[in-house]
């Protein structure tokens, strides 16, 4: 029964063309932005209203990104043709992270402090909300592409896109710490600033990746591996290193308890460099191969020194000749 149901579901999603995931990503992120839309309204005033109008304008971004790559997707599915023209995915992520950030920051900013437990809007409820960005983003790019689960193209994807959920539950738990009044109290000037900033480039950093899947046309035009590993490097270190330096100095700067995701900034900074550090063994050593000559048989010798005393002999019959 069980079987029935999931393959009607299938086929149902296959026949609609991604419609589901486009409608789930779209009720997410209404869900997401009424919620701090109300956080907003119920403590700064009615003045926040005009974020409906920054809604609206996310809104109609995400669905002409769907639109466009559901057309170029179903003209490559009945033509077997490749369109290389760039989607407006990472546009719409951009356009929704500097929204969502811009409203974060206010929030933690102004009155996350004085949030209470006790009441269902709590700080609960707001941080589970900014979490869900990461399904926002999962969504997204399930709309984007087509690809088979077991394709060198996902495994592409999945390459460069991998850690973004994981960043943004890491960025989440970051901000943790400006919840509570005590530890705020004992920052300096300065960190309340980074936190923030920290927390907000790891959230619209994702525009990255995006970017280059959508250059790539989601990996149909095949980049270098030097690329990708520079690619993961870099943006994996853009946003691990700050958050494992913001850890460091709460926990022995200020003694702020830190969470376990100080392991998950060490493993991936980790991960990276060791998969860098293979890459340019795997170059060096093609390097050294292509550079030094290929070692010759005791056959082939035989045969160069044969060749060689032939070519000798020769040379001297010809200058016995000459001096005659």
């Amino acid at each position: 029964m069980m079987s029935i149901f999931g393959d009607c579901f299938v086929t149902c999603c296959v026949k609609l063309h991604g419609v589901p995931s486009r409608i789930v990503c779209l009720v997410l992120l209404i869900l997401q932005s009424s919620v701090i839309n109300y956080y907003l309204i119920a403590y700064i005033g009615n003045s926040s209203f005009a974020w409906i109008a920054f809604d609206v304008a996310i809104i109609i971004s995400f669905i002409v990104s769907f639109v466009i790559a559901s057309k170029k997707l179903r003209v490559e599915a009945t033509t077997n043709e490749h369109i290389n023209a760039i989607g407006l995915g990472w546009f719409a992520w951009l356009v929704y992270s500097t929204a969502l950030v811009a409203r974060m920051v206010i929030i933690l900013d102004r009155f996350a402090h004085i949030l209470d437990e006790k009441n269902f809007f709590g700080p609960s409820t707001l941080k589970t909300t900014l979490a869900l960005a990461s399904c926002v983003f999962l969504f997204l790019l399930v709309a984007l592409h087509n690809t088979k689960i077991s394709s060198e193209r996902r495994r592409y994807i999945e390459e460069l896109t991998g850690t973004v959920i994981f960043d943004i539950f890491d960025t989440v738990d970051i901000i943790d710490v400006l919840f509570d009044k005590e530890a705020r109290d004992l920052f300096t000037p300065g960190m309340r600033p980074a936190i923030l900033a920290v927390s907000g480039g790891n959230i619209i950093i994702p525009t990255v990746p995006l970017i280059t899947l959508s250059i790539t046309n989601f990996g149909r035009k095949k980049m270098t591996k030097r690329f990708v590993s520079i690619h993961k490097l870099a943006v994996t270190l853009l946003i691990n290193v700050p958050n494992l330096v913001i850890r460091m100095v709460m926990w022995h700067g200020f003694s702020v308890g830190i969470s376990p995701f100080i392991m998950k900034n060490l493993l991936l900074i980790g991960i990276v460099l060791y998969e860098f550090y293979e890459h340019k063994k795997e170059k060096l050593e093609v390097d050294e191969a292509e550079s030094t000559p290929e070692p010759r048989t005791m056959f082939e010798n035989s045969v160069r020194d044969e060749q060689k005393i032939q070519t000798d002999g020769c040379n001297q019959n010809f200058t016995m000749t000459e001096r005659i």
